[in-house]
C-alpha cells in the first residue's frame, strides 16, 4: 500500500490488523525496529516474538497462514533495507502461506530503493478539493470561524488548486495530515497574545 505521508496509510494497516484479529496471526511491525532488531536472526521473526503475545503457536506448522505487516519502510536508511528486505524473504521461505504487506511512500517500488517485485501494488490518491473541504468542515464547525480560516489559507497562498485528470487537489492540503497541519498552524498564529 503506497501513499504520500499523511494519507492514511497506518491507520489502513491498523484498521486490517483489527479486522482479521482471532481469524488469522497478524503482525503489524515498524519497519525501523525491525531494520534495529539486535543479533543475527531474522529481524521480522524477531520483532514477531516481540510483540504482544509473542510467536502465535499456529506458527509452528510449515503450512500457517500469517500476514505480516511492515509499516514505514520507506523511512529506514537505505543501508538497513536490505536487512528487511531479506528478513521478508526469509520469512514467506518459512511460512510459504504468509502474505506480506508494505506500506510505505511510493520511492520504495523502486529496485534501487527498496523492493522491485510486488504481487500487487495500491496506491492511495492525494485528497480530493471536495474531500478535503468535507474534512475542513468536520474539523471547524463552526461556520464563522471556517470562513475566517479559508481567508488566512487564501492570504498566504495555501489554497492552491490543481486540476488534474483525476479532479481538483489541493496543493498543500493533500491529506489528512497537511490538514491537521495546518489548523494546528492556523491556531496558533491566530491565538491572542498572552497577557505580559
Amino acid at each position: 500500500l503506497f501513499a504520500r505521508s499523511g494519507l492514511g496509510k497506518s491507520t489502513f494497516a491498523e484498521t486490517v490488523r483489527s479486522e482479521l484479529c482471532g481469524q488469522l496471526p497478524v503482525y503489524l511491525l515498524d519497519a525501523k525496529a525491525v531494520a534495529s532488531a539486535p543479533g543475527y536472526d531474522n529481524p521480522i521473526i524477531t520483532q514477531m516474538k516481540r510483540h504482544p503475545g509473542g510467536l502465535d503457536p499456529k506458527l509452528q506448522s510449515a503450512d500457517a497462514r500469517v500476514l505480516i505487516i511492515v509499516d514505514g519502510l520507506d523511512e529506514v536508511d537505505l543501508s538497513a533495507r536490505g536487512r528487511v528486505t531479506v528478513g521478508m524473504t526469509e520469512a514467506q521461505e518459512k511460512w510459504p502461506n504468509a502474505q506480506l504487506m508494505l506500506v510505505a511512500r511510493p520511492p520504495i517500488v523502486d529496485s534501487d530503493y527498496g523492493v522491485a517485485q510486488l504481487d500487487v501494488k495500491v496506491s492511495l490518491r492525494p485528497l480530493t478539493c471536495e474531500h478535503a473541504g468535507r474534512i475542513i468542515r468536520e474539523r471547524v464547525k463552526d461556520e464563522e470561524e471556517r470562513k475566517v480560516f479559508e481567508r488566512f489559507l487564501s492570504r498566504h497562498g495555501l489554497d492552491v488548486r490543481e486540476d488534474q485528470s483525476g479532479g481538483c487537489t489541493f496543493e498543500y492540503m493533500a491529506s489528512y495530515g497537511d490538514i491537521e497541519k495546518l489548523l494546528a498552524f492556523y491556531r496558533e498564529a491566530t491565538a491572542p497574545a498572552s497577557a505580559p
